[in-house]
């Protein structure tokens, strides 16, 4: 069993599954074509947006990782280090998950 709160931004998220495609988009869209910044983005995020945590992780060093979240503020226009972006994006990003389609094993021929 589960309590609400524990589920709610989820809920709130597949339930208006249009505007977190939205949200996915804008902050996300444009770095489809740069999967390492989108991992440096969950990682960034799960370090409780520590600079040298992300770069000990993500084993990098740390100017990496500052010139890393540079091009994702270049590339969206949404900077990290502000709290409001900082949420656009872990929520664009637990959107994406929950909104992902399983992957369908290939069939043998």
């Amino acid at each position: 069993m589960v309590e609400f709160g524990d589920v709610a931004i989820d809920v709130m998220l597949l339930d208006s599954a249009d505007a977190s495609r939205r949200l996915i988009g804008g902050y996300l869209g444009n770095l489809e074509p740069h999967p390492m910044l989108v991992q440096t983005i969950r990682e960034y995020l799960g370090q409780s947006l520590s600079v040298q945590l992300t770069a000990e992780r993500l084993m990098v060093h740390v100017n990496t990782i500052a010139y890393r979240l540079r091009r994702i503020r270049d590339l969206t226009g949404h900077d990290l280090r502000k709290p409001d972006d900082a949420v656009g994006f872990s929520l664009a990003l637990r959107a994406k998950d929950l909104l992902a389609e399983p992957e369908v094993p290939a069939t043998p021929q």
